[in-house]
């Protein structure tokens, strides 16, 4: 079976499939028509925009179709106008059934991975690397499968083989509203997990993984509960880096209290550090123009402007001793 494209084309056998999917099962149970009840091209139609079959139905409907429609072709009879309409509805059937059997797939495989949320939570925060390859790009899974340009039942249908093979689900399909339903409510979680360990004092790395699965579910950064995480990420960021400023700019004040000499080149890196510091906040997410950053800035230039204090100090300094030097020199000499 064809691996599934994620921008395009249908993930023939990608997913589904399996005689225990509890997608597949609950169309196994649905009624199928008899043959003669069948009529073709109302079944062509129906077909095409029907929001609530499964692929079972479909592969139970091609069978009989596929019946029907073999003594027409052995009798030379397959040009006749109700053997092209049945040949088209066979044709659109066994499309839909392909697209049914993505589409149940990725929602059966999606469902067990967020089933499995809590373990994978653990794993995430450990940075042990979980697979995540089920839970994520719903987006464009659901944009190579739902039909572009409204219901597939109102397409242009001239040119038959390209329709047929590029043909969507109904944009309004129990299988592609249970698969967005499933994720959005699965973004929810991952972006409130996220909020949790954020408040709890997490690493931060760790609260940006939860925050980058959450956003790639549905492709979507800006859902409500990241943002708000992500605010709450860049508060406990800034504010790290201001502790860190204070410290370093502490350890100076140190360094210059035990040496008899200015220190600018602590003044130097301790500026450098604090530097690095901001920057690495405003990488991982917090706002440049953070209160907290400021006032790490600030500091920063403080040292900065203290380096060339200091330098200017151990000229001074250093033309002192030299002077000292000379004068001692010249009264040895007189």
């Amino acid at each position: 079976a064809a691996a599934a494209g994620e921008g395009g084309g249908v993930a023939v056998g990608a997913y589904g499939g399996n005689a225990n999917n509890p997608i597949q099962e609950q169309g196994s149970k649905q009624p199928l028509p008899k043959a003669e009840e069948i009529k073709d091209e109302p079944l062509f139609y129906a077909t095409l925009g029907d929001t609530t079959d499964f692929e079972v139905m479909l592969r139970r409907m091609e069978k009989v179709l596929a019946e029907y429609h073999k003594p027409v072709q052995e009798y030379g009879g397959s040009r006749h106008a109700t053997a092209v309409i049945s040949g088209r509805t066979l044709a659109v059937v066994r499309r839909k059934a392909q697209l049914l059997h993505a589409g149940e797939g990725r929602l059966a495989a999606f469902l067990a991975a967020q089933a499995r949320k809590e373990e994978l939570l653990k794993e995430l925060v450990a940075n042990t690397e979980p697979n995540l390859d089920d839970l994520v790009r719903i987006n464009k899974f659901l944009q190579a499968h739902i039909h572009k340009g409204g219901n597939p039942s109102d397409a242009n249908k001239s040119d038959f083989g390209s329709f047929v093979s590029s043909f969507g689900l109904p944009e309004k399909h129990q299988i592609v509203i249970r698969l967005n339903d499933a994720a959005s409510e699965a973004v929810d979680w991952w972006a409130q997990a996220a909020l949790r360990e954020a408040e709890a004092g997490s690493d931060t790395a760790a609260v940006s993984r939860l925050l980058d699965l959450a956003a790639d579910i549905l492709g979507n950064k800006d859902h409500p509960n990241i943002v708000a995480c992500r605010e709450i990420l860049g508060n406990i960021l800034a504010e790290n880096a201001l502790k860190s400023a204070l410290k370093i700019q502490e350890k100076d004040a140190m360094r210059v209290a035990s040496s008899s000499k200015p220190q600018p080149e602590s003044a130097k890196k301790s500026a450098e550090a604090i530097n690095l510091e901001i920057k690495t906040a405003v990488a991982m997410g917090c706002q440049p123009k953070h209160e907290s950053l400021k006032q790490a800035k600030a500091i920063s230039v403080v040292l900065e402007n203290a380096e060339k204090d200091r330098l200017a100090e151990t000229v001074l300094m250093n033309a002192k001793e030299m002077v000292a030097k000379d004068e001692v020199a010249a009264a040895k000499v007189a």
